[in-house]
């Protein structure tokens, strides 16, 4: 789905379902986040779908730093 222009069927939710996994099929030089956490991971406090919660700081310092960070959280 990650390489997917679009998620069919995708809507907003104000609620992180629970995870069982994440499979990765990428090259040796790839790197990627991914977070797990409660509430604070998902932005207690912060506005909806504005991208200010801890690991979207993270991410824009990792890539900063590397040419090809992939993010799930």
């Amino acid at each position: 789905m990650a390489g997917k222009a679009e998620i069919a069927n995708s809507g907003d939710v104000e609620f992180v379902a629970f995870l069982a996994g994440v499979d990765v099929v990428a090259p040796r030089t790839a790197a990627a986040l991914v977070t797990f956490g409660d509430s604070i991971t998902d932005g207690t406090r912060s506005t909806v779908n504005t991208n200010r919660r801890w690991p979207n700081f993270l991410d824009a310092r990792l890539r900063a730093r590397a040419k090809a960070v992939g993010s799930a959280w």
